[in-house]
């Protein structure tokens, strides 16, 4: 059980505008609503309109950057907590906690963070730094599982994406398990548009 009770599909692109988010408040069963964002471009919003709102339900918003980071907070807080103040002080606090990576093709070339990008490698963005950049997309995902690892993260949720093949992913789940690790590495489906990999570190 994620603990979510409704999604707004508004993209990469398209996110969704105050309107949207309010009438979503309103559709939602629950005097108690948490907005978890997928980026940080929907933050501002979200936090618009929690202050827009004038009904009676209590809206916090989680300043959550990806839709990895928003799904790994939904599964480990606590949902037996019935205080609103508790469960958001708990969920800041286990935002805190998670670090974000992401890896996807680059558009053009470019020299950033001191990497050298060229156009459709594949990029490996970690805590909002491009850490690397290469041809092969599985040595990109074993690069960063092993950076995580060495960075003692105690839990690694990796999400693939719409525009990954079976063969990568299966590649990524062998990887995985011939690693001989006491981190826990959980691999799902993400479903996401833009990243090939979503992954979410938890210390």
């Amino acid at each position: 059980q994620v603990g979510v009770s409704n999604i707004i599909d508004g993209g990469q692109g398209n996110n969704p505008s105050v309107s949207d988010l309010l009438k979503e408040i309103e559709n939602t069963n629950s005097e108690n609503v948490f907005i978890l964002p997928n980026n940080s471009n929907i933050i501002l919003t979200a936090e618009h309109a929690a202050s827009e709102y004038k009904g009676d339900k209590n809206i916090k918003v989680i300043p959550t950057k990806s839709s990895g980071q928003g799904v790994v907070l939904s599964y480990i807080f606590d949902k037996d907590e019935e205080d609103a103040e508790s469960v958001y002080g708990e969920l800041i606090e286990l935002l805190n906690l998670t670090t974000i990576a992401q890896i996807s093709p680059a558009i053009k070339d470019a020299k950033i963070d001191g990497v050298s990008i060229k156009k459709d490698e594949f990029m490996t963005i970690f805590d909002k730094k491009i850490i690397q950049s290469n041809s092969d997309i599985n040595l990109s995902t074993r690069n960063l599982v092993k950076k995580m690892i060495k960075d003692e993260y105690e839990i690694i949720t990796m999400f693939y994406g719409k525009n990954m093949n079976r063969k990568d992913i299966k590649k990524t789940v062998d990887f995985v398990d011939s690693l001989d690790t006491e981190v826990e590495i959980v691999i799902k489906d993400g479903g996401q548009k833009v990243y090939n990999w979503e992954v979410v570190g938890e210390k």
